[in-house]
């Protein structure tokens, strides 16, 4: 009965903080989509590195933990493509121009990304099952990123 009640209360928590960064985001992206977008990869930094920790053993495998870092990545491929108006081209970016130049391949990629993470959350149930799908979100991230961003020295 006490997991249950810290179980629910630890599944609410990670819902505020999510609501709260969704805030912070639309907030942001109303005003400054360069820096919107910058706040959804910080995100999913944070939830990256809370997937890694899980799979590397680092710290113990949580159900809510999973499932935040998924519903993370949802958020940002649903809404990651708005960011990036034609007014942003230029600016404080990491952005390529390919995204413009080859928008369905960039909505594309997005798209992927949204997929495989709903994917991830819908088969996760234990730390095996996370650590396929975490592995399979972390591909599509990756190849996002070698197609559509610019290479940082």
């Amino acid at each position: 009965m006490v997991s249950m009640v810290r179980e629910k209360l630890m599944i609410r928590s990670a819902l505020v903080a999510a609501g709260l960064l969704l805030g912070v985001t639309v907030g942001i992206a109303q005003t400054d989509p360069i820096a919107a977008r910058q706040q959804e990869m910080k995100n999913n930094g944070q939830a990256s590195r809370i997937g890694a920790g899980m799979v590397r053993g680092q710290e113990p495998f949580d159900l809510a933990k999973a499932q935040q870092v998924f519903n993370t990545y949802i958020h940002t491929a649903d809404n990651l493509g708005k960011l990036f108006p034609e007014s942003s081209k230029t600016g404080k970016t990491a952005a390529s121009p390919k995204i413009w130049d080859d928008r369905a391949g960039f909505d594309a990629a997005l798209a992927k990304f949204g997929a495989e993470a709903r994917k991830g959350l819908a088969e996760t149930k234990d730390l095996e099952s996370f650590k396929i799908a975490f592995a399979a979100v972390g591909r599509t991230c990756g190849a996002c990123h070698e197609g559509f961003r610019v290479k940082q020295n």
